[in-house]
Formats: structure tokens, sequence, C-alpha cells
């Protein structure tokens, strides 16, 4: 059933033959109240606050784009080169960071339809977009502040990134970064890969993983990381 979504999520994607809009970078600060239904924009069912399509582009400035087939019904949400694929009365959807991440997530609750009104779930397009969210039960109202990055198995990675892929096999890999080696914008990559070790690992291993790719960017392999130098691009793979 997985790879059932995971394939009809994927083709979502594929066959809108969706290309990247170039926005701008999203507001810094959102506010989304949690005592205001005027105009049905926000509900809160089962204790969870879901946000309407049409108030979703108003408060992004998204593009969402409908795809409706016999046997299934989704949407693409896009902003600041994410893109995020729901399908209706589905837990699962489809997260892509340009064109150097993509995973299917699981949520613990799905898109709802109301008086044929679509309805995502706040927590999840925000985070996914690269928002952090504040639950301010005092004001009634959630605080959600730009990070401009995503978590994934404990590393934190900027929505807007420089290197050609980041992946994560949970059964032996803890993550894996492919960058080009002979790219000018070299340093660049190394700043990213920086950054994101960094979230997670201390400078201990961090810090021989660099010096190798700097001083001579050849073929290491040990119980901890390996670094694989193949046609242009250099993987850099971090054990369980």
């Amino acid at each position: 059933m997985h790879r059932i979504i995971s394939g009809i999520l994927l083709s979502l994607f594929l066959i809108t033959g969706l290309c990247l809009p170039a926005y701008a970078f999203a507001e810094d600060k959102l506010i989304i109240p949690l005592n205001d239904s005027s105009h049905n924009q926000f509900i809160i069912n089962n204790d969870r606050v879901y946000i309407s399509t049409p108030a979703l582009e108003k408060l992004l400035g998204s593009d969402i784009k409908w795809i409706d087939r016999d046997n299934y019904k989704g949407l693409i949400l896009s902003k600041n080169q994410t893109n995020l694929v729901f399908i209706m009365d589905n837990n699962y959807f489809l997260v892509k960071h340009g064109n150097f991440y993509s995973a299917l997530e699981q949520m613990d609750i799905q898109p709802i339809l109301i008086n044929e009104q679509t309805y995502l779930p706040v927590k999840y397009v925000l985070e996914g977009l690269g928002y952090q969210l504040n639950y301010d039960l005092a004001h009634q109202q959630i605080e959600a502040h730009w990070t401009g990055t995503f978590i994934k198995e404990g590393y934190t990675i900027p929505v807007q990134n420089s290197l050609s892929q980041i992946n994560f096999y949970p059964a032996d890999l803890d993550i894996e970064l492919i960058f080009e080696t002979n790219s000018q914008n070299l340093e660049q990559q190394l700043n990213d890969i920086n950054t994101i070790l960094s979230s997670k690992l201390d400078n201990q291993l961090t810090t021989p993983i660099l010096n190798s790719i700097k001083l001579d960017n050849s073929y290491i392999n040990n119980s901890k990381f390996s670094i694989y130098p193949s046609n242009g691009q250099t993987y850099i793979r971090l054990w369980k």
C-alpha cells in the first residue's frame, strides 16, 4: 500500500509538468486565529487546525494545482521551490524541496472536504514549507515563524539548498549527501554540508568529513562514514 500511494503521489507531481515558480521568500511571521470562523477560512476538527485552500493561497501567495482522477483526487501546493502533494482521504503526502529532496511523509490526520471546500492541516502544510509553529493559547492563535529549514531524522536542512541530493535510508544510512565535485559553487555546497551535519553531529565527526573533502576528496570508508567520489559527484554517507 505504501508503494501504491507513493506511486500515485509521484505521478500526481509528474503528470502536471509542474515547473517550480520563482516565488519570493515567505513571510517571516504568520498569525492564524483559532477563534475566528469568518468565511470558514480556518476550522478546528478533532482538536486539529485546518485551513481552507483559498485562505492558504491568500495567506502564503502559494500556487495550488488540482488533480481530479477517477480513483483519487489531489492537489499540489507550490511555494518557494517547495511542493507539497496531498491526496484526499489519505494520510500520506509528498514533500519535494527543489530538485535535491523528495520524501513521502505520514500524517496522523487527512485533508477533509466540508461543503465542497477542501481543508488542509495547518501543521503539515506550514512545517513542510519551512515554518516553525508556536501555539499561543493565551491569545487563541498559532504563530508561524519562517525558518527556511525543515527537520528530518534530527538534521536541520535549509529548504534553499545547493546540494544535488539528500537521501535518507532508514535501514542502514543515517543520511546521504550528494554534491557536484567540480561545481563553481563548491564552497557553498561545503557550507551547506557543514550546516546540515553540524545541526545533529559534533565536531569530532563533522570536521574529519569536511577536512577529507577539502584535502583530496579521496575514497574513505570506515565504521562511521564514507566518502565516495564518482563521475563528478561525491557521496557522503553517515552510517547508523
